[in-house]
C-alpha cells in the first residue's frame, strides 16, 4: 500500500515519508495529512517524530550487509515504547541453487523498475525469512505475526514469494508466547477481529505514521 493510500484511508494520522533522497513523489493530489522529510542516513531517531507506525515496504534490501543492524537499531530507537514495525521483503529460498537464480531475477527486476544501470551491479541484500526474523529479533524486536503474502509480479516473473513481518517494539517472544499468538493468528475470527480493531484503534488517535 502507498504512503497516498494509507493517508486517505486513515485522515486522522499523520502519515510521514521520509527517505534519504529528494522525494519525487510529491503530488498536489496528496492529501492534507501526508508530508515529506529529507533524512540522513540512520537519523530516523533525531527527528523526534516518534511514530506509532513504521512502514518499510522494499526497502531492507536496499540497506547493505554491513549497515542492516545500524538500520534497525535507528528504526527501534525513533519508534514510540510499544510502537510497532511492519516490514514487507521479497523472500529467498533457503536452497542455496534457487537461491542464486531468485536473486539474479530480483537484480533484473530492479533494473527495469529503476531504469537504471547501476542497479543491475548493487550488492542488493535480499532474505531469506528465517535471517530477517533474527535481524529484527536481535535489534530489539519482538516478532507478533508473519506470513508469506505470495507472489508479485513487478516487470518480469520472479521465482521468489514475498513476506511480511509485523513487529513490536520490545524482547523477543519466548518459545511458548510464540506458539500461543500463532495458534490465535491462524484463527479467521481473530484475524477479522485484529483487523477491525486496528482500524478503530488509528481512528480513534492521532497517530503519526512513518513510511520509508
Amino acid at each position: 500500500m502507498t504512503t497516498r493510500k494509507i493517508a486517505r484511508l486513515i485522515p486522522e494520522a499523520r502519515v510521514v515519508d521520509c527517505d534519504i533522497q529528494e522525494h519525487v513523489a510529491r503530488s498536489e493530489a496528496d492529501p492534507p495529512n501526508r508530508e515529506y522529510r529529507q533524512i540522513k542516513p540512520f537519523s530516523l531517531a533525531s527527528e523526534n517524530l516518534q511514530p506509532d507506525i513504521i512502514s518499510l515496504c522494499g526497502v531492507v534490501h536496499h540497506i547493505s550487509p554491513g549497515d542492516e543492524d545500524r538500520f534497525m537499531q535507528d528504526l527501534c530507537s525513533a519508534l514510540k515504547p510499544g510502537g510497532r514495525l511492519l516490514v514487507h521483503e521479497h523472500k529467498l529460498s533457503d536452497h542455496s541453487f534457487r537461491r542464486r537464480i531468485e536473486g539474479a531475477l530480483l537484480r533484473m527486476n530492479e533494473f527495469l523498475t529503476n531504469e537504471a544501470l547501476e542497479s543491475m551491479a548493487c550488492a542488493y541484500n535480499f532474505f531469506t525469512r528465517p535471517r530477517l526474523r533474527a535481524l529484527l529479533e536481535g535489534n530489539g524486536f519482538r516478532v507478533l505475526d508473519e506470513e508469506d503474502t505470495g507472489r508479485r509480479f513487478i516487470t518480469i516473473p520472479t521465482l521468489n514469494s514475498n513476506m511480511a513481518f509485523w513487529c513490536a517494539k520490545g524482547m523477543p517472544q519466548t518459545p511458548q508466547e510464540s506458539w500461543r499468538n500463532k495458534r490465535r493468528s491462524r484463527s479467521p475470527a481473530n484475524k477479522h477481529w485484529n483487523t477491525k480493531a486496528g482500524i478503530c484503534t488509528i481512528a480513534s488517535f492521532r497517530w503519526t505514521f512513518i513510511t520509508i
